[in-house]
């Protein structure tokens, strides 16, 4: 049971109903401060209503701010603290479905509290007058359920941001929605799009901090997620069919909010990381579905609806960086995992580990035992690279772009170059990160070559063919399909006469290779982009899953030159390969 007596007014408040009423005036606290201390929550705010006109409250009290005067709320400064107090007042009619065409005072509580939006905010409350309940809001509170203070039509009518703030509310307290009220939100839920974004993007951030952000599905159930995120709606419908999911996307997201700690960036990065595999989900011959790539298309959405929602700028940038990196799988060994902090942003990378953790939680428990494991060495390697403080960014090197143009170094992109050589060669090996061994190796008169030599010999190699066709990985990593999306940039950039293709990419050129097919080469090797951007100087470095593929930069348009081509950068890396891929070779070179 409810005890009413459990609501105790903070000193301003009381101070400020004392004030009003000696003067001859009713006053009462009201709403959501009276709802959240009859439930045992902290209240944060204290509004107050009375009798009294907006003139006769600022004749009261020393400083006053006219906050909402024309709709009769007056802001009492007591101090550093402040409390609004608001006549008694009706509305008339809503015409834009935001604002009412007419506000009248009145000199009625009860036509005042009627006016509100559910019965649970339509309790007053003052010392000796006691609670003041006429819609049933006590017992609602108690059989946990957000109605509407009389026909639910009419209150979503007059302002129509109310059908978002049943949901909300609906999730902040573990509540259910009343029948009726649900039943009045799908005919109106059009409305809302009359209603500003900065409003429904504040809703939308009450909704993802509650207690139960996974409640955000009942926006798709009464209608309104098709007004303010038709994705969404999207995302329940498209299934994903693979060992490590159990969900649809729109259920795993709604999982993965659960799972996130309940900071904004956290919950909307829940939200909207996986957007874009509603655009990329493709399905294989054995029925599994892949999302090549969707990191990126969420991303773009993620941009698209936080500008359409007017997120600010730094909120808007850490949710799109985190989105980019999520879906990321490495190694973790130490120089992988300074290369992950070091992409992925030393200001992010904690965020980065609690929501991949909170993302895997989501996943099938197939995941969590492949995923779980993993996660825990990187936490570790984490741990290790912070307590040694390991050089991570380009302000780290010891070795400035001044120190190089002292050194005879010219200014301009080459430079830049040689910068982003030294992080790489530091991220690899901190001891690296010193003046004199920096200065000798970049900036002397006999630089090193640039690395690695097997690369460049086939980076030659390509100069012979027409069409190059990059080999897709047999078991797809998002963290392989970007380096083999970049490397074929890096090939189309440096060879623009070429023709560049994926494996699997449906070009009429295809049709001029004889017996090109989706062959066991093609199927079997990672590209050599992968190997590199992992930061694996051996074999030692990767993981046994990736000891067992071959890694390979390119596939000649000839069948048995290219099988002897990556036959012999096997060879040039001394990669351990898996017997089926040398038989695979073989077969296809005769």
């Amino acid at each position: 049971m409810i005890n009413i007596n459990s609501i105790q007014i903070p000193p301003r408040a009381a101070r400020i109903l004392s004030t009003l009423r000696e003067a001859g005036h009713e006053a009462y606290i009201v709403g959501g401060c009276v709802r959240d201390s009859l439930l045992g929550r902290v209240p944060g705010d204290w509004d107050i209503t009375t009798s009294a006109k907006p003139e006769e409250v600022k004749a009261l009290f020393r400083r006053t701010v006219d906050t909402g005067i024309q709709h009769g709320t007056v802001t009492v400064m007591l101090g550093s603290e402040s409390c609004e107090v608001t006549t008694f007042r009706v509305e008339g009619g809503y015409t834009d479905a935001r604002h009412p065409d007419e506000v009248r005072f009145v000199s009625s509580l009860m036509e005042d509290l009627s006016r509100r939006d559910f019965t649970v905010n339509a309790m007053a409350y003052a010392p000796g007058a006691g609670l003041i309940d006429a819609f049933g809001g006590l017992k609602d509170l108690e059989n946990k359920v957000i109605r509407a203070v009389g026909d639910p039509r009419e209150r979503f009518t007059e302002d129509a941001l109310r059908m978002l703030r049943a949901v909300r509310f609906s999730a902040q307290l573990g509540f259910s929605i009343e029948p009726a009220t649900f039943s009045a939100i799908p005919p109106l839920a059009g409305r809302l799009a009359l209603i500003s974004r900065e409003r429904i993007r504040d809703e939308i951030n009450k909704l993802l901090l509650s207690d139960h952000p996974e409640y955000f599905e009942i926006l798709s159930e009464c209608g309104i997620s098709s007004v303010i995120m038709p994705r969404f709606d999207q995302m329940l419908a498209t299934p994903q069919h693979s060992k490590f999911h159990l969900f649809d996307v729109g259920h795993h997201t709604l999982a993965v909010m659960k799972a996130s700690p309940p900071t904004l960036l956290q919950r909307l990065c829940a939200l909207l990381h996986d957007t874009g595999k509603v655009d990329t989900r493709m399905t294989d011959g054995d029925g599994l579905d892949h999302f090549k790539g969707h990191p990126f298309l969420s991303e773009r959405f993620a941009r698209d609806f936080l500008k359409d929602f007017r997120y600010d700028n730094k909120t808007s940038d850490l949710v799109m960086r985190l989105i980019r990196s999520h879906d990321i799988r490495i190694h973790p060994s130490l120089p992988n995992v300074r290369r992950l902090i070091s992409a992925v942003g030393e200001d992010l990378f904690e965020d980065f580990l609690l929501f991949i953790q909170a993302d895997d939680e989501g996943k099938s428990e197939l995941a969590h035992k492949e995923f779980i494991p993993r996660f825990q060495k990187l936490c570790e390697a984490y741990q290790t690279v912070r307590e040694r403080q390991d050089p991570l960014s380009l302000r780290d090197l010891a070795l400035t772009g001044s120190d190089l143009i002292s050194a005879g170094m010219p200014a301009g992109p080459a430079m830049g170059r040689v910068m982003r050589d030294m992080l790489d060669d530091i991220l690899r090996e901190p001891s690296h990160n010193n003046r004199e061994y920096l200065l000798a190796r970049y900036a002397g008169d006999n630089p090193p070559p640039p690395p690695p030599a097997p690369f460049l010999t086939i980076w030659e190699e390509i100069r012979k063919y027409e069409i190059i066709i990059l080999p897709a990985p047999s078991d797809p990593d998002e963290d392989g399909i970007r380096a083999q999306i970049a490397l074929k940039e890096l090939v189309k950039e440096s060879f623009p006469e070429k023709n560049v293709y994926l494996t699997g990419e449906r070009s009429p050129a295809f049709a001029r290779i004889p017996g090109f097919r989706r062959d066991p080469v093609c199927e079997a090797v990672f590209p050599l982009a992968f190997f590199l951007a992992a930061g694996a100087d051996s074999a030692a470095d990767l993981d046994e899953p990736f000891r067992q593929l071959a890694h390979a930069a390119f596939l000649p348009a000839k069948k048995g030159e290219a099988c002897r081509a990556v036959r012999q950068f096997i060879k040039a890396l001394s990669l351990p390969v898996n017997e089926k891929i040398l038989t695979a070779l073989k077969e296809s070179e005769a």
